[in-house]
């Protein structure tokens, strides 16, 4: 059976989280749109398009529970720079490909220099997953800390953080690297208990850093790297900074009255 996400709805705590972020999406698609505002189309493209608000509403709502925020919540693959970077051939084989890594238990490592597009595609490739129906959620590591330690006083953030860190499906876990030189080593240690998890349970993960690939057994340990290179598609995305385009673009669609839908 085909995954719709118009047909799926929310828990009742996943919507109750939605809704304390995002207060006009509890009023529904008939009421509300995050892209049209109701107006019933919008321009993108050069194009006068007819808004499927029903869509606009579910796919907002499913991303912001899979922790993807607005912003890549309307980029997509025609977005990304560079075509032939390694980052955007390995990231669509991966997600496209007959292959289907993902289904096997493989995650994407990303590593390389600032604004190459780790970020981007890993989001991008939980939009498929969650296009899909399954289970994702995106986080940075820095929150995965914040977020560990809140269930240390309470049983319900300790409840959520199993949830959403240890039992979905596919994690992102971006910008890792900043938190390793700590005097308690908690996370190094949470990231090893929780890569361990996840890997025992056939859960995917996918991990962004800037710090260089061999920095990493310094500061999280040789076992990490080794289960690393044993479970996740090792890319490198060494691109000139695309954000100063990207900024460009935005201005530019801004002049223009141009409007992303969500896609």
């Amino acid at each position: 059976m085909t995954f719709d996400v118009r047909d799926s709805y929310l828990s009742d705590k996943d919507s109750a989280r939605v809704y304390s972020m995002y207060p006009a999406l509890e009023r529904g698609w008939k009421k509300y749109c995050p892209t049209c505002k109701k107006q019933g189309y919008y321009f993108f493209r050069g194009e006068r398009v007819e808004c499927d608000c029903q869509m606009q509403v579910a796919l907002c709502k499913h991303y912001l529970n899979a922790g993807i925020g607005l912003k890549y919540q309307r980029l997509d693959w025609d977005d990304y720079e560079n075509k032939e970077a390694e980052a955007y051939v390995t990231s669509r084989r991966y997600i496209f490909g007959e292959e289907k890594f993902y289904d096997y238990g493989i995650g994407i490592f990303y590593f390389g220099s600032f604004g190459a597009g780790k970020t981007m595609c890993a989001n991008l490739i939980l939009k498929e997953l969650v296009k899909m129906g399954r289970r994702c959620f995106a986080t940075t590591f820095a929150n995965t800390v914040e977020q560990f330690t809140s269930g240390w006083n309470s049983n319900d953030q300790k409840k959520y953080f199993e949830n959403k860190f240890v039992n979905s499906d596919f994690l992102l876990l971006d910008d890792l690297g900043k938190e390793m030189r700590t005097k308690n080593n908690l996370p190094e240690t949470l990231f090893d208990n929780l890569l361990r998890q996840r890997e025992q349970a056939g859960k995917v993960t996918i991990i962004t850093t800037n710090i260089k690939y061999e920095e990493l057994a310094h500061g999280y340990g040789h076992g990490v790297l080794s289960m690393m290179n044993e479970t996740k598609v090792l890319v490198k995305a060494d691109n000139p900074d695309y954000r100063p385009a990207a900024m460009r673009r935005n201005i530019d669609e801004i002049k223009k009255n141009v409007t992303r839908p969500i896609v």
